[in-house]
């Protein structure tokens, strides 16, 4: 799914720059970088631990990017444009409705909605996109592992872990359509002037158990 992510997240963060930019935002949005690994595992044990298996398949933001706009009619606008360029949204939750009980996010609200990023091809056209990807991911992966003081055996296990994944997207999905459900974060701005100083502690909130925030900060290393 990482390798997958990091594929395609060029193409995807194109497409929602220019639908941002068509909304009337400046800049290119706020692009967080693609999901980490350590979070993806925090998620296996805690929002993700009776889904059915393959778990990761629930996963609906390893691609995702945040659009910081001035007021509600902008947000609309800038919905709009989404559509135009990536299609309807798959599941959209709207935390500015009345209905939402903020006291569950601690006051803060945004929309998020999903799309499917199709990049028009398929894995087999994306041979070099790929091969690059899974480079990014081996390093990420391993550096987590490094940080963490694992031995040089069990790093080399889970570079070869990753290298067998990525050639499937040669053989067994090569010609199977690149595509990817995506996450667009909408707020306003004085929502993200929030996010920024309260993250931090929204991520110890949300951590069902001590493991669980411990996998969440480890991608940190």
């Amino acid at each position: 799914l990482l390798i997958a992510a990091h594929a395609l997240d060029p193409g995807f963060q194109a497409k929602a720059a220019a639908a941002f930019v068509r909304a009337g935002g400046t800049g290119a949005g706020k692009p967080p970088a693609v999901k980490g690994f350590m979070r993806m595992m925090a998620k296996l044990e805690t929002d993700h631990a009776d889904a059915p298996e393959p778990k990761p398949y629930e996963n609906a933001d390893t691609n995702r990017v945040a659009w910081v706009l001035e007021d509600a009619e902008q947000l609309i606008k800038a919905e709009a444009e989404a559509r135009t360029e990536l299609g309807p949204p798959i599941r959209c939750k709207n935390n500015y409705q009345q209905s939402f009980d903020a006291s569950l996010t601690k006051g803060y609200r945004a929309m998020l909605c999903n799309y499917v990023y199709d990049s028009q091809k398929t894995w087999g056209e994306l041979e070099s996109e790929v091969r690059a990807a899974a480079a990014v991911v081996k390093r990420l992966v391993q550096g987590v592992g490094v940080g963490m003081g694992l031995d040089e055996f069990t790093l080399a296990i889970f570079g070869a872990c990753v290298d067998t994944v990525a050639a499937e997207f040669g053989a067994a999905m090569r010609e199977s359509p690149a595509k990817l459900v995506v996450e667009i974060q909408f707020m306003t701005k004085e929502y993200y002037a929030m996010r920024k100083k309260t993250h931090a502690w929204y991520k110890v909130m949300r951590a069902d158990h001590a493991h669980g925030m411990l996998f969440d900060y480890s991608g940190g290393l």
